[in-house]
């Protein structure tokens, strides 16, 4: 997407090189920040007993 906006010279390389570098980071970045944030987080344990 980015290269056909590089070729009709509505972007610039460097904007879609930031775009494309964006996304690469975006990827990588979240999927780890959740895995860290649900190991930091204890399950709960449901009760044996329901409530009344």
């Amino acid at each position: 997407m980015t290269r056909i906006a590089v070729e009709e010279g509505e972007m610039s390389g460097e904007q879609a090189a930031s775009l494309v570098g964006a996304g690469l980071v975006s990827a990588l970045v979240f999927p780890a920040a959740a895995v860290a944030l649900r190991r930091a987080v204890p399950a709960v344990a449901p009760s044996e007993e329901a409530p009344a």
